[in-house]
């Protein structure tokens, strides 16, 4: 009997324990989840402090030219135009006899972010409308990104984008312009098309191609070949005589692309 109570009254003081450890869990828990929301709010709060009610008046229909790779791997010409209206914060877009990826769709909104930041205010009384004149049939990738905020801050306000100078290059939300790929195809078309300067993102102005070497020697009545690849940095400016220069920031494109 003395073992069946003290059995008892260890499995009591277990429960007693295990209750109060669980109460304390939650409580922490709790303060932790409200601390954490307190701090998110404090943050949208901050950027969004100078909120400026828009008019009308002190916004454009902005396009700008993108260099951008089609399916097929060759360069391309896209135009976008943006145009913003009063609104409740939507963004659209309008396009044509084309496939629109996620990634650009991404790309779109991580546009308006980058506005957001640059402004310092919120664009929840603004609509973005996005229109993609695209020769090919498919609109894909990121690279597009850095030319899609910068024609959204332009856009925003009332100027406009020089027509001689595109740009590729995707976006990060702090403003950071970050590589892509297809370089040399999208230098190609932007020099058909008589842009002459291609912002890039820093390390992307030179790229590296392969050629293959080939040589033989005969031993007797053998014939031994041998191909080899080697790699070659090529300065695309030179290569294709369009003027590349090298971004790392939206703030440093956009004293290229608007006119003064």
């Amino acid at each position: 009997m003395r073992k069946l109570k003290k059995h008892g009254l260890a499995i009591y003081i277990f429960l007693i324990i295990t209750t109060l450890i669980l109460i304390a869990l939650i409580y922490f828990t709790s303060f932790y989840i409200f601390e954490d929301r307190n701090i998110v709010s404090n943050f949208n709060n901050e950027i969004y402090e100078n909120k400026i009610l828009h008019t009308s008046s002190n916004f454009s229909k902005t396009e700008i030219f993108v260099p951008s790779v089609t399916g097929e791997g060759n360069g391309a010409i896209t135009k976008i135009i943006v145009e913003p209206r009063i609104g409740s914060g939507k963004i659209m877009v309008d396009i044509e006899n084309i496939i629109f990826w996620s990634d650009t769709q991404y790309s779109i909104r991580i546009a308006k972010r980058v506005a957001e930041r640059y402004f310092n205010m919120s664009l929840d009384n603004v609509d973005l409308i996005y229109s993609i004149d695209a020769n090919a049939t498919i609109v894909e990738g990121s690279s597009a990104g850095a030319a899609l905020a910068i024609a959204t801050i332009a856009a925003l306000e009332n100027k406009t984008i020089r027509k001689d100078v595109t740009i590729t290059g995707a976006i990060n939300t702090d403003g950071a312009i970050l590589q892509v790929g297809g370089i040399l195809e999208k230098g190609i078309a932007a020099k058909e098309k008589g842009i002459k300067t291609m912002l890039v993102p820093k390390g992307q102005s030179k790229i590296i191609k392969y050629e293959t070497e080939r040589s033989c020697r005969r031993i007797a009545t053998i014939t031994y070949c041998e191909v080899k690849t080697k790699p070659i940095e090529v300065d695309i400016s030179k290569e294709l005589g369009i003027n590349i220069v090298e971004v790392d920031h939206i703030v440093e494109a956009l004293n290229y692309m608007i006119e003064k």
